[in-house]
């Protein structure tokens, strides 16, 4: 019974869609000027829209009849266009009010497009389908080379369009179908029709624009609606200079407007960077071609020589000189970590400073993981992370022991890719304590300082070598790797929720 019923809800939903996906929809077009961009847009609207849109182009008082013209020489090829030229300069979001209120039509879903987009093949079917998954789906935004936390790659350096657009094919299906996004971004969203009848569009505070979209999606969002990332569509966008000297200050304006008003807007972003995000597309960016980078992490160890410090620095260069170039070897310290500039002289080094945006293919930590800032850090800095299990004394004896520590010891193995183990008997040691069996690799440290072993087979340093290439040779399990992040993030949170009592 319960199979049926759940069919026939899939098949009540299936036909839902099809018949709000048969009443079409209105694309707006505001324009101003640059007809050249115009004429990509409209051409590629020819080649990858459905039959059953509208295409209106509102000429926000162009100066001369270019954009006019780059509309009729679509006008042939693209029988859903009509040209709209307004007599007064309204704006962005003039213009899309009065589209919205005198030229759309009734009762169609509308897709507000700037004119420097270029869509993709099935973009709007895609857009289209999420936004009528579900009733509380309100506004959808594609993903993008250019458009803030729904670019691809969301974070650190923006790529040049034509790799934006390779890198989002290979990640697309890695990603859900859907997300629900803090808010929308105003270069291409799709509105539910039901909602522009509730809520109207634009409010004219915002004219000429800037921020126009986040107070709709604030103001929609605190009724139930949300504002959803469809994240296989995706649109060009080449983002011209609007309002030319007056944008600092209108955006400026405008955004002390929207916090006054909805005071959650900044906190939702911040929540939303620092714990919603998907760990996928954080490290979005190591999906394309790239030299493997490898991080030594050294961020916590004491400024002082002893045994571990010294294999640890001599694992480390040994390790790099065997790799030569097919991966590049970074070693993790504090900018207060002089101690170690000579003995690190000539190789790379990383210190995590609060704007650096680089990410590392693997995080390896050669001691073992004593807390959970530390694991945090190398998950912050890697899809892969590995450290090296040196033995259990700190939690089998019960002078050193506390059950946090014993928790934190199996979860971090559990949750890691790849743990080493300092010998057989720290190995056996671990499954034997936790009664599991943990796939450890055993390494014995075999002198590497030695000249006489340095670079032979079956050295330590080839040995490690061998397992991070191994390591790096399979594609990142991203449901351990969001696993692992939910499990760091919720951590985190409860911390902060503490501190803040």
């Amino acid at each position: 019974m319960d199979q049926v019923d759940s069919q026939a809800a899939s098949n009540r939903m299936t036909t839902g869609l099809l018949r709000e996906q048969a009443r079409g929809v209105s694309i707006v077009i505001p324009a101003y000027g640059a007809a050249e961009a115009l004429l990509r847009c409209l051409q590629s609207l020819v080649t990858h829209a459905p039959a059953n849109c509208k295409v209106l182009v509102v000429d926000d008082a162009t100066p001369d009849d270019s954009v006019r013209k780059a509309c009729e020489s679509m006008q042939p090829h693209f029988p859903q266009l009509s040209y709209h030229r307004s007599e007064e300069n309204r704006g962005f979001v003039g213009a899309c009010n009065f589209a919205y209120q005198h030229l759309r039509e009734p009762g169609t879903d509308l897709l507000l497009l700037n004119s420097d987009t270029e869509v993709t093949a099935g973009f709007l079917e895609e857009m289209r389908a999420v936004l009528h998954l579900h009733e509380r789906h309100a506004v959808v935004t594609p993903r993008s080379n250019n458009a803030t936390i729904f670019s691809v790659p969301w974070n650190g350096e923006r790529l040049p369009a034509t790799e934006s657009y390779e890198l989002w094919k290979r990640i697309k299906d890695f990603l859900p179908r859907h997300q629900v996004m803090p808010t929308a971004v105003g270069f291409c969203i799709l509105i539910k029709a039901e909602v522009l009848e509730q809520f109207g569009l634009f409010d004219e505070i915002y004219s000429p624009g800037y921020n126009e979209e986040n107070d709709f999606v604030c103001r929609i969002n605190r009724c139930g609606y949300s504002a959803v990332a469809a994240n296989r569509a995706y649109v060009f966008h080449q983002e011209r200079s609007s309002f030319g000297a007056r944008r600092r200050n209108l955006e400026s304006i405008n955004s002390q407007t929207l916090v006054d008003r909805y005071p959650e807007y900044e906190r939702k972003n911040s929540a939303y960077y620092q714990f919603i995000v998907d760990p996928l597309e954080t490290f979005a960016n190591l999906y394309a071609p790239h030299r493997c980078r490898i991080l030594f992490d050294l961020f916590d160890w004491p400024v002082e020589k002893s045994e571990s410090s010294v294999f640890a620095l001599h694992l480390f260069r040994e390790v790099s000189r065997l790799a030569g170039d097919s991966v590049e070897f970074y070693a993790g310290l504090r900018d207060s970590q002089t101690f170690f500039a000579h003995e690190l002289a000539g190789h790379r080094v990383y210190e995590d400073a609060p704007d650096a945006q680089m990410n590392f293919d693997l995080v390896f930590r050669p001691l073992q993981i004593f807390t959970w800032e530390e694991f945090s850090r190398m998950n912050r800095l890697a899809p892969r992370v590995s450290y090296l299990s040196l033995g259990m004394l700190g939690v089998r004896s019960d002078f050193l022991n506390s059950p946090a520590r014993q928790i934190l010891f199996r979860k971090v193995a559990e949750l890691s890719n790849c743990v080493f183990a300092a010998s057989e008997f720290a190995h056996t040691d671990f499954e034997a304590f936790y009664g599991m069996d943990l796939p450890m690799r055993a390494i014995q440290d075999n002198n590497i300082p030695s000249e006489q072993r340095a670079g032979q087979p079956g050295s330590t340093a080839e040995q490690y070598l061998t397992a991070f290439r191994e390591i790096l040779a399979h594609e990142v399990d991203i449901p351990r790797l969001r696993d692992r992040w939910a499990t760091i993030r919720f951590l985190e949170l409860g911390h902060s929720t503490l501190e803040s009592r």
